[in-house]
């Protein structure tokens, strides 16, 4: 699916709506958590950093409906995976 020139992706647990628990080897420009209290065991940006300790989340975080989620600097995300709950990534 794309939309204003990006492709969507749904990625999140089984049973969810989502095509994937996990995304790897992506472009990502941003994510939009979908539904409430969702976990991210694993984000990583493009120079291979972990996301979640970089932006000071741990793995246990809750995200919420419509909170964003992004790499700092203008970088994308290269992997993600979803332990609970989906999101929406946005990738070129």
């Amino acid at each position: 699916m794309m939309a204003d020139g990006l492709n969507i992706q749904v990625v999140g647990v089984s049973g969810s709506g989502a095509t994937a628990a996990a995304l790897t080897n992506q472009r990502i420009k941003f994510m939009v958590i979908n539904t409430p209290n969702t976990t991210i065991s694993t984000l990583t940006d493009q120079l291979d950093r972990n996301l979640l300790t970089v932006l000071g989340f741990s793995s246990s975080f809750q995200w919420q409906t419509g909170m964003i989620v992004r790499a700092p600097q203008g970088l994308t995300i290269k992997a993600v995976t979803i332990a609970a709950g989906t999101a929406v990534a946005y990738t070129d």
